[in-house]
C-alpha cells in the first residue's frame, strides 16, 4: 500500500449512522428500550418524501429514516462475509446485563452462535456479540476490558456507552484503504487477521479468515474494513437508496467538492454530487454522505 498523501480536503468525523427502516416507530422503540438510545430529534424531508428520528447514545447519533415509497427489505441470506454487509458496534459496560436487557425486549435475531465471544488478546480481549435489529440490520455489542480502547469505554455508570465503530465488508482491501486514507484522510492502522473457532462463532460462519484494517478520522467512531478471504462476489447490485440494507455513514467533511471531483480516481462512485452535501459510494459500494463542516 502506498503512503498517504497530504490533503486539505478530509473527513473530520463520522457524525451519524443512518439506517433505512420500514417501521419507524417500532424500530425506534427497540433502540430505546433494548439498547439505551434516546430520541434527540425528528425531521421531515420532501424529496424523496421521508420522516426520520435521530437517536443518541453517549456522544454518538444514529438516524432512522422511513421513506414514503419503501425500498427492498433486508436480504435474509446476507452474512458477515457478503460484500454489502455493514454493522456498527455498541459499547456496553456489562455484557451479561446488556444481553439480558436485549433478551427482555425481544432479543433481536442472533448472528453469533453460543452467545457473546471473548476475542483473542491480539484484538484486545474484547467480548463481542452480533445480532440483528427487527429490520434486519446487523449490530454488535462490545465490552472492552480495563485498559483497552477509548477511555470512554471504561465507564461503568451506564449500561450502554456509545458507538465504537462501523464494520464494513470489502472485496479489495488495498483499494478500500487507499480510498479512506488517501481520499478521505482517515488514518489507517496495520492489518489484523482474525480466524479460528471464536471468530466462526462470532460471525456465524464456518472457518472464516478475515483481514481487518481500522481506519480512523480525527475524532469519534472509526471504520473497520473487513475482507473475508475466499468470500464469493455478490451477484446482486449494492442496495439502492431507500432499501433497508442501504446503511449510510454521514461524514462531517472539509472540502466536499474537492473530494467529489477526485472520488472516481480512488474507485468511488458519485451517487449525488454537491458542494455542501454529496452522496458517494466507496469502492465496495457502501454509501457515504459528505456534509461540509466549514471548519466548525
Amino acid at each position: 500500500m502506498s503512503e498517504p498523501q497530504t490533503r486539505s480536503a478530509a473527513v473530520q468525523c463520522i457524525s451519524r449512522i443512518t439506517l433505512t427502516v420500514a417501521d419507524l416507530a417500532g424500530t425506534s422503540r427497540f433502540y430505546e428500550r433494548a439498547l439505551g438510545f434516546r430520541i434527540v430529534g425528528r425531521r421531515m424531508q420532501s424529496s424523496p418524501a421521508a420522516q426520520a428520528i435521530v437517536l443518541g447514545l453517549g456522544a454518538e447519533e444514529i438516524e432512522l429514516i422511513q421513506f414514503d415509497a419503501p425500498g427492498a427489505p433486508y436480504p435474509a441470506q446476507r452474512t458477515a462475509s457478503d460484500p454489502w454487509f455493514q454493522h456498527f458496534a455498541i459499547v456496553v459496560s456489562d455484557m451479561p446485563a446488556a444481553c439480558a436487557r436485549l433478551c427482555a425486549e425481544g432479543g433481536g435475531q442472533p448472528i453469533s452462535q453460543g452467545g457473546p465471544q471473548l476475542l483473542p488478546p491480539s484484538t484486545g480481549s474484547v467480548t463481542a456479540y452480533k445480532f440483528r435489529d427487527p429490520e434486519g440490520h446487523p449490530l454488535e455489542l462490545s465490552f472492552f476490558p480495563p485498559g483497552v480502547g477509548d477511555p470512554r469505554w471504561q465507564a461503568r455508570d451506564r449500561l450502554f456507552l456509545g458507538v465504537d465503530h462501523s464494520g464494513i465488508a470489502v472485496t479489495d482491501l488495498d483499494a478500500s484503504v487507499r480510498f479512506y486514507r488517501d481520499l478521505l484522510g482517515f488514518a489507517a492502522a496495520p492489518v489484523l487477521v482474525n480466524s479460528g473457532p471464536t471468530q466462526a462463532r462470532l460471525d456465524g460462519l464456518p472457518d472464516p479468515v478475515v483481514d481487518i484494517v481500522p481506519v480512523s478520522p480525527p475524532a469519534g467512531p472509526h471504520i473497520e474494513l473487513l475482507a473475508y478471504r475466499g468470500a464469493a462476489p455478490s451477484a446482486a447490485p449494492p442496495p439502492r437508496v431507500g432499501d433497508i440494507a442501504a446503511t449510510q455513514l454521514d461524514l462531517a467533511t472539509l472540502g466536499v467538492e474537492a473530494i467529489v471531483q477526485r472520488a472516481a480516481s480512488f474507485g468511488g462512485t458519485v451517487e449525488r454530487p454537491g458542494t455542501a452535501d454529496a452522496l458517494i459510494r466507496d469502492p465496495a459500494g457502501h454509501l457515504l454522505r459528505l456534509v461540509e463542516s466549514g471548519g466548525g
